[in-house]
């Protein structure tokens, strides 16, 4: 797989939808250079952590999107997303309500956020059926984005019909992969999920005879 690593205007740099529209300006560069470092433009994915995958999630919902970026969905559609600990949903000021289950808009987006600008910034209110397929990963602990809301993005998209894996993380804080070792384990989980749902779903498309007839290595077979 190739990693290209995309930066983004913070909030203290830019108003809100800059960030996201960095996110897209990427995605179109990447389809432009794809040639160039030998990138397949139909299996391109988004892998954040924190506020990077509140913002992989909202690129992954809004392709085509004019308010934040081009207006052409076809250079800024995202085939896979993994999501590390993301934002979902926004509410202003410090205290959370909701089951503890929404983010400090001022903290994500910036101060002097409307409540419309809340509601467009949130992955809730882009979801489909065309959704690409989702990858969420939690700590039960985190305490600066809980995991109710990531757990609320999993039924829904489930019940449509988009495939989407969940790992929730027990105990675990915010940031949990700054913990030794824990990156190492939860990135080779991103491989595989991008593996099975975008790069080769066909390999791991068996049936169940065809999983207990398959050999171990020496040829015995389970």
């Amino acid at each position: 797989m190739a990693c290209v690593a995309a930066e983004y205007r913070l909030t203290s740099e830019a108003r809100w939808p800059a960030h996201i529209q960095d996110v897209k300006a990427a995605l179109r560069w990447l389809r432009s250079e794809a040639g160039t470092w030998g990138v397949d433009p139909q299996q391109i994915a988004l892998v954040g952590f924190s506020a990077g995958a509140h913002l992989a999630l909202l690129a992954a919902g809004t392709p085509g999107h004019v308010g934040f970026g081009s207006g052409d969905a076809a250079t800024e559609a995202v085939n896979a997303v993994a999501a590390f600990f993301p934002p979902i949903r926004f509410q202003a000021g410090d205290e959370r309500s909701g089951g503890d289950a929404a983010a400090s808009a001022a903290a994500a987006l910036g101060d002097g956020i409307s409540d419309q600008e809340m509601e467009a910034a949130s992955p809730l209110s882009y979801l489909s059926t065309a959704f690409p397929p989702t990858l969420l990963l939690h700590g039960t602990a985190g305490e600066v984005v809980p995991a109710a809301t990531a757990i609320e993005l999993f039924g829904l998209l489930r019940g449509m019909g988009v495939p989407v894996d969940m790992r929730l993380y027990s105990g675990l804080r915010h940031e949990f992969v700054r913990v030794a070792g824990v990156l190492q384990v939860a990135m080779a989980d991103v491989a595989l999920f991008l593996q099975r749902t975008m790069v080769d779903p066909k390999r791991f498309d068996l049936t169940q005879a065809e999983l207990f007839g398959m050999a171990r290595p020496g040829g015995t077979v389970r």
